[in-house]
C-alpha cells in the first residue's frame, strides 16, 4: 500500500482529532506512505447526529437480517395468496 485511502477517525474532542492526526502523520512517514492534503475532509458532527445516522444502519441489518431468514418463503412455488 503506497496511500492513506478510506481512513476515518473519530473523536469526542477536537484536540484529541489533532493528536490523533498527528499520530496519523507519524506513522504514514515511518512507512513511507503518502496523505494528499487536498484530499483530506474534516467534518464536524454532533453525538447525536452520528447516532441517529448509525441507528438508522442498524435497523437496515436487522431487517435485512430478518428477510434473509424467510427468503424461501418469498421465493417458494407456493400460490400467492397463501405467501400473503
Amino acid at each position: 500500500m503506497k496511500y492513506v485511502d478510506g481512513l476515518v477517525l473519530l473523536a469526542k474532542e477536537e484536540v484529541v482529532l489533532q493528536s490523533m492526526t498527528e499520530r496519523l502523520v507519524e506513522i504514514r512517514i515511518c512507512y513511507g506512505m503518502e496523505m494528499s492534503a487536498e484530499k483530506m475532509k474534516a467534518m464536524r458532527i454532533s453525538w447525536q447526529i452520528w447516532k441517529m445516522y448509525m441507528l438508522k444502519y442498524i435497523r437496515i441489518a436487522i431487517a435485512k437480517g430478518a428477510f434473509s431468514k424467510k427468503k424461501t418463503l418469498f421465493t417458494s412455488k407456493l400460490d400467492l395468496h397463501l405467501r400473503k
